[in-house]
């Protein structure tokens, strides 16, 4: 865990306003970010390459063992502010905006805008963000038919799935 990182959860978890107020001066002046001190951001958070850039609202939720790389944006937007599940990959450069929901293990690839709810284990990617992938690799070892195969690409998906069942998932 680097430096920022250790601080902003160390702070977090303080009761002094006076200790909280210098760190956020410190992140804010030498790394750049805007992450407030929230207890709705779990502890086991992971903020990549020292927060560099990161702006995160008041207000949002984030879950266990999330990894969050530099210049995200997770903010307010219409309906509200995101709630993010637990395990979530969000890669550098992505935005998510709006009172949507983004379920467990889901991944957002790098400069992608995330504007509605993301399902469990989703691979999220493009502006606006499009369904690219299944994660299905959270349970190898007890399925043999993962093993050779951790992620689905998009056309199994669809094969999968009863049509009109989601509408985010139609052939193009």
């Amino acid at each position: 865990m680097n430096v920022a990182t250790r601080l902003y959860h160390k702070a977090n978890k303080s009761k002094n306003k006076i200790y909280r107020f210098f760190v956020r001066q410190f992140l804010s002046l030498f790394f750049n970010c805007d992450v407030p001190f929230n207890k709705n951001i779990a502890s086991t958070v992971g903020f990549h390459h020292n927060m560099r850039g990161m702006v995160i609202s008041l207000a949002c939720s984030i879950g266990e063992n999330c990894e969050i790389y530099h210049h995200v944006t997770i903010g307010a937007g219409p309906g509200g502010y995101p709630k993010i599940g637990n395990n979530v990959l969000i890669y550098t450069g992505a935005v998510v905006v709006g009172g949507i929901t983004v379920g467990d293990g889901a991944i957002i690839t790098a400069n992608s805008c995330v504007y509605h709810d993301v399902p469990a284990n989703y691979v999220m990617q493009g502006n606006p963000a499009q369904v690219r992938r299944i994660r299905s690799n959270l349970a190898v070892g007890s399925d043999p038919t993962l093993q050779s195969d951790p992620i689905q690409p998009c056309s199994r998906i669809r094969s999968n799935l009863a049509v009109g069942s989601d509408p985010t998932l139609q052939s193009d």
